[in-house]
């Protein structure tokens, strides 16, 4: 059995008073007032949330002093909240305060745009990245990336470390004995999320003013459940392109680009070193998933 039981408590503010309140325990909530319960949310009024937590038989709360945590979706509850505690009950909150507001219109982007793309190299020529996004972009470029087999480099230095490639090497000039792929990495920005944007199943990729084939690539979140998928999918759009570039020893790299394809197609090439690095659930973008960078997975615990 639990050591505790606990129920949570809403309240409505007006200045600095609760006005009315809402208690996810029958019997607490019995003794409100009809005309003081709160029965739903409403736009442009300010909510605490508390936690009310009681010691079950043969236990007692330790207190702050002696290292009482209280986590709340994994976060720690107590560091932003108040506490009123007696060693058998907790009253913790508020903790945090919240008001509503009327939901955006849902809108998928209809074309993400990559323009200024450096896309042919000379054998022997060092990797370069120069693709920009439109100054008005719903969305922010992470990476570009280059990759062959084993090999890959990408334009955020922050991802080209060992710990990122582990097995794999960094692309540091370029083989004309080798052809290459290149990729992206691009996500929703509070601009885009504020207003309701998202990357869907028609969302096209033009690059360098030109329309060309991708697959999304989902390898790295398909562990987690499906709402938390299409969550991600809407917010990251990890691709890899139809562009294919061979270096060649005279010149000019010879190219190719695919032809359309769609936008839900399977992922394709060795992502084994690709990894979603869930920071903190919806947190990103004003409490949706984010936070996410592309990378290695490193293991943490938290007590």
């Amino acid at each position: 059995n639990s050591p505790y039981t606990f129920y949570e408590y809403w309240e409505v503010w007006v200045g600095s008073e609760p006005v009315k309140y809402w208690y996810s325990d029958a019997e607490q909530m019995s003794r409100v007032p009809e005309n003081q319960r709160i029965t739903t949310f409403e736009e442009g009024k300010t909510y605490s949330y508390s936690v009310i937590t009681l010691a079950n038989e043969n236990y007692t709360f330790a207190s702050k002093d002696d290292g009482l945590s209280v986590m709340l979706n994994g976060k720690d509850f107590i560091a932003k909240s108040e506490m009123i505690w007696d060693g058998k009950s907790l009253m913790i909150g508020p903790g945090a305060f919240m008001t509503p507001t009327t939901p955006v219109e849902q809108k998928e982007i209809p074309v993400v745009e990559i323009n200024n793309a450096t896309l042919t190299f000379k054998d022997g020529d060092k990797p370069v990245f120069t693709g920009t996004i439109p100054d008005d972009a719903k969305y922010r470029l992470v990476f570009e990336e280059w990759r062959t087999d084993g090999e890959w480099t990408r334009s955020d230095e922050w991802f080209n470390d060992a710990d990122h490639h582990g097995d794999d090497k960094d692309i540091t000039a370029f083989d004309k004995d080798k052809t290459y792929n290149y990729n992206l990495y691009i996500k929703q920005n509070s601009k885009g999320y504020d207003e309701g944007w998202y990357f869907g199943p028609n969302t096209k990729l033009k690059i360098n003013g030109k329309e060309v084939s991708f697959a999304r690539d989902n390898s790295d979140i398909e562990h987690l459940n499906e709402q938390l998928i299409e969550q991600l999918n809407e917010q990251i759009f990890a691709v890899t392109t139809g562009i294919t570039m061979t270096p060649t020893a005279a010149g000019a790299s010879e190219q190719t680009e695919g032809d359309k394809t769609d936008t839900t197609s399977p992922q394709t090439g060795d992502n084994s070193n690709l990894a979603l690095w869930l920071t903190v659930l919806f947190v990103s973008c004003g409490g949706v998933i984010g936070g996410t960078i592309y990378g290695r997975k490193k293991k943490h615990s938290a007590k």
